[in-house]
């Protein structure tokens, strides 16, 4: 019910009457002086979302939420639902109209896709609401490596020296600035550590943000166990030789760069590198005693909150020599997680909060280290589960690196996104593998789905005026808009449930909808009465059906239409006194709505009516909507609205026509 639909007098709705009857535009041309006299009693208003996420390449999947979808655990409740929900356009941007309720003052903004913010909270302020990512100078101790290979000197703190626990880093950014904080950093070594921003050309032909969008169609949040490898194909396995200028030549070495991509799990994990010669033969024992070298102490959802390079460090052979920026060929590089820091799935010992400091993160790494890896090589782990997949991305030239961090305990989704990374090589070719799994460029169609839902009460005594309890017809409605990739409409689904009946007449209640309607799925047909084209009768009396629910599913084919654009209005009214098929009958809408053709138009305007609003009192409506609002405590019988005990701020919203007193329906005293 987007005011749109009546505040714009030429605005076509689309409804077929008989050609004895008057059209929806004749009745409105004949009310336009009543109609501009009359407070539209709505509870909604259109707020202008200006959002960019800073990427290049990169359509981003978001929700807006009312309240915090997540309760005080980081579970986010199933029963929530986004009252909006879209893509940003392919540079991470959008800027339209989002719907809520006219009282709202912030909102919760929330996104799935890698790399993103997962919980904004925005303010609503002069109709408008935003966030726009600010590149974030971080003192990067040094830029990635260029050109020959150098030796940096010993570079590693130990964690503990029993368990062969070694770190490259040596502290977090001391920095308060929250858009920097947990950025790791090594004061021994000048350029160990790196960052990039969202807008990054990481190749020729990729940015970052084309990047993640590749890797965001290929991991959706389902079982993507069907890309994981054996371990010589999982671990990166640096050549001796390989084929440049069509010669075959000899590696010299290979620098690897580890950048930190993004974290969807809800653990604080700690991720690094172990080593060992390739072609030796280890079993799950020998993995585990291999010295590990720890890159990223911390990494959750939005920690650390930019994208961290790492350019991992060879210790020898024996692991106990100054270290150097480059691998030696015939090595091969696996991957170890220590999952969980925060004993999360414990449910205990939630030490490990947003101001803990680096001894503590490393206590809780060596604590964790023989119970709660997750490994590369699959031997390490438990039951030989997967821990990780490694996918090549060809049009950028990285090798992507997804962790399931819940492998350790085996109540993980296998989704292998939990945890992202990605590797470069130089020489890019002397880590290439042709079994290695590829991302594939496409991606197939991506879906969310939004609700708008709404309470809708009606006072049955019109025109003539009632007691204005406005509990006679109460009905909830949900309207389920389900939106792809490219923002259009694919289908809709509307809901709607008899809540409660305060009347003796039998009364009706019926939708008509307007715009494009869609096909109706026929085999619903049996569900309700179809009394013209876009107009049903759902409940054909109220008194019984209470607790009745009726859906209706409209689908807009494979094209879709446009969210952005498309105006999904629907007109709810109640038939009062209903026999079926019968015409020339009372109805009730909300103010300002027309009515159907099946009505006695020549009752508007009369008795106490102003186009479904008492005219001499002025505040009371025969129909309103309560936006966003289930579960309504509804008025008590033969208690007027607005008195002690009944709404009482109802009044002055509706004297001060809709500028005060916005959320009076959540405060019945």
């Amino acid at each position: 019910m987007k005011k749109r639909i009546y505040l714009i007098l030429t605005a076509i709705i689309a409804l077929t009457f008989s050609s004895c009857e008057k059209s929806d535009n004749d009745f409105i041309e004949e009310n336009n002086d009543a109609k501009s006299e009359v407070f539209d009693f709505k509870t909604r208003t259109e707020v202008n979302l200006i959002l960019n996420y800073g990427f290049e390449g990169y359509s981003v999947p978001f929700e807006i939420f009312t309240s915090n979808p997540f309760d005080e655990n980081g579970i986010r409740s199933a029963d929530t639902k986004p009252i909006f929900a879209a893509f940003t356009d392919k540079n991470s941007s959008f800027n339209g109209k989002v719907e809520l309720p006219a009282h709202a003052k912030k909102v919760y903004l929330y996104s799935e896709a890698f790399a993103i913010p997962r919980l904004l909270e925005l303010d609503v302020t002069n109709g408008k609401m935003e966030y726009i990512y600010q590149p974030t100078n971080v003192s990067t101790r040094g830029a990635s490596y260029q050109g020959e290979c150098v030796t940096i000197g010993t570079n590693k703190t130990v964690i503990d020296q029993g368990n062969k626990l070694f770190a490259l880093y040596d502290d977090y950014s001391t920095s308060n600035n929250s858009t920097v904080k947990y950025t790791p950093s090594n004061r021994h070594v000048s350029a160990i550590y790196s960052t990039i921003s969202n807008n990054t050309q990481i190749s020729a032909n990729s940015t970052l943000g084309e990047l993640l969008n590749r890797v965001k169609n290929a991991l959706k949040k389902t079982d993507n166990s069907r890309l994981c490898t054996d371990s010589e194909h999982t671990n990166l396995r640096i050549a001796t030789h390989i084929m440049e200028d069509n010669e075959i030549v000899e590696v010299e070495g290979a620098h690897i760069d580890l950048t930190y991509l993004a974290a969807s799990g809800e653990f604080h994990n700690a991720m690094g590198y172990y080593y060992y010669k390739t072609g030796s033969e280890l079993t799950g024992d020998d993995i585990k005693a291999l010295p590990k070298f720890m890159v990223f102490p911390r990494t959750t959802v939005n920690i650390p909150n930019q994208r961290i390079k790492a350019r991992l460090q060879f210790f020898g052979e024996d692991y106990n020599e100054d270290g150097i920026d480059h691998f030696p060929p015939g090595y091969t590089i696996g991957w170890i997680l220590i999952a969980d820091l925060a004993n999360l799935f414990g449910n205990s010992n939630k030490d490990l909060d947003t101001n803990a400091s680096i001894s503590t993160v490393n206590r809780k790494i060596n604590e964790l280290y023989k119970t709660q890896s997750v490994y590369s090589n699959k031997e390490a782990n438990k039951n030989q589960y997967h821990g990780c997949i490694t996918l090549s991305d060809e049009l950028s030239e990285k090798i992507i690196i997804g962790f399931e961090d819940q492998t350790f305990n085996d109540k993980g989704d296998y989704s292998y996104e939990d945890i992202l990374f990605y590797v470069e090589c130089d020489p890019k070719s002397a880590i290439e593998d042709p079994d290695r799994p590829i991302i594939p460029p496409g991606g197939g169609e991506t879906l969310v789905t939004e609700t708008k839902s709404s309470t809708i009460a009606f006072e049955d005594i019109w025109p003539s005026g009632g007691d204005y309890d406005m509990n006679d017809v109460v009905v909830e409605l949900d309207n389920a808009i389900t939106i792809n990739q490219d923002n259009k409409i694919k289908k809709i689904v509307t809901t709607v449930k008899a809540v409660h009946n305060g009347a003796t007449l039998t009364n009706a209640f019926g939708l008509v909808f307007n715009g494009a309607v869609g096909t109706i799925k026929e085999d619903e047909s049996n569900y309700f009465t179809k009394e013209e084209n876009n107009q049903f009768i759902l409940f054909d009396n109220i008194l019984k059906d209470v607790g009745g629910t009726f859906t209706i599913v409209r689908t807009f084919g494979e094209e879709g239409i446009d969210k952005l654009t498309y105006v999904d209005t629907f007109n709810p009214f109640i038939a009062i006194s209903y026999k079926q098929g019968e015409k020339g009958r009372k109805e009730v809408h909300l103010p300002t709505y027309p009515p159907t053709s099946w009505m006695d138009q020549s009752l508007v305007g009369t008795g106490k009516d102003l186009f479904y609003v008492d005219k001499e009192e002025g505040i009371y409506p025969f129909a309103f909507e309560l936006f966003d609002i289930k579960n309504w405590e509804v008025v008590t019988e033969k208690s007027k609205i607005g008195s002690e005990g009944e709404y009482p701020k109802y009044n002055g919203w509706a004297e001060s026509k809709g500028a005060t007193n916005k959320d009076w329906y959540l405060h019945r005293n």
